[in-house]
């Protein structure tokens, strides 16, 4: 994945950071596959200036991302280290119960607010309601 910080290009040979970032991960590509990297394994992406890092100088980047097809290839290489300072996790909560009584609730208090709504229209309905006479 190409990377460009977020200046204008200025040499013609890239009409847009688009193209130069593009550019960048082509070469990267062009090295890798002279390493024995097999191309056709291998997808481009720039995403030109769209996701700066802090300064200049790290936004003018490559990523290479590495995915395996298998889950068990290396499972050294994809062991994972825990966070050092990471926080304990909270307490698992009953999710379904506590769903269970905030929905009971909820709908306790619709039908509780839709009745003084409907006693309250049909009285206000009433109130301005003239008699009927009859006429002439």
């Amino acid at each position: 994945v190409g990377y460009t910080d977020a200046d204008p290009i200025r040499k013609s040979s890239y009409p847009t950071n688009y193209h130069l970032g593009f550019e960048r991960a082509f070469a990267v590509r062009g090295y890798l596959d002279r390493k024995g990297v097999v191309g056709a394994h291998m997808g481009l992406m720039s995403f030109g200036p769209d996701r700066p890092e802090a300064s200049k100088e790290k936004s003018r980047r490559v990523e290479v991302i590495v995915t395996s097809k298998t889950a068990n290839s290396d499972a050294a290489a994809m062991k994972t280290e825990a966070p050092r300072n990471a926080p304990t996790a909270a307490g698992k909560v009953d999710a379904t119960k506590a769903t269970a009584n905030r929905a009971s609730t909820a709908s306790t208090t619709k039908s509780n607010t839709a009745s003084k709504t409907a006693s309250t229209t049909s009285s206000s309905r009433k109130a301005t309601v003239a008699p009927v006479t009859a006429g002439k």
